[in-house]
């Protein structure tokens, strides 16, 4: 639930490319559903997984560790 409430926050601020790569992930028919969370939920979190990983193939680390640092509350300096 954690994940589909983030990847809501962040969709408006994505630029195009990153944006089409969400709704890609979001839009995906699965032929499962996680057990604690409704589809839609599921979705969101999926989408949010699928920019992770096209953030990290295509090179975006930086990108992708200063989300990531946002996704779990933190700062990326507190590691610095």
């Amino acid at each position: 639930v954690h994940q589909a409430a983030f990847a809501r926050e962040i969709e408006g601020e994505l630029d195009e490319k990153s944006l089409e790569i969400f709704k890609r992930g979001r839009n995906y028919k699965s032929h499962s559903t996680a057990k604690n969370a409704s589809v839609i939920d599921y979705r969101y979190a999926t989408a949010l997984e699928a920019l992770w990983g096209y953030w990290y193939l295509s090179g975006q680390e930086e990108k992708l560790e200063k989300m990531f640092y946002r996704f779990i509350g933190e700062t990326d300096e507190q590691y610095y």
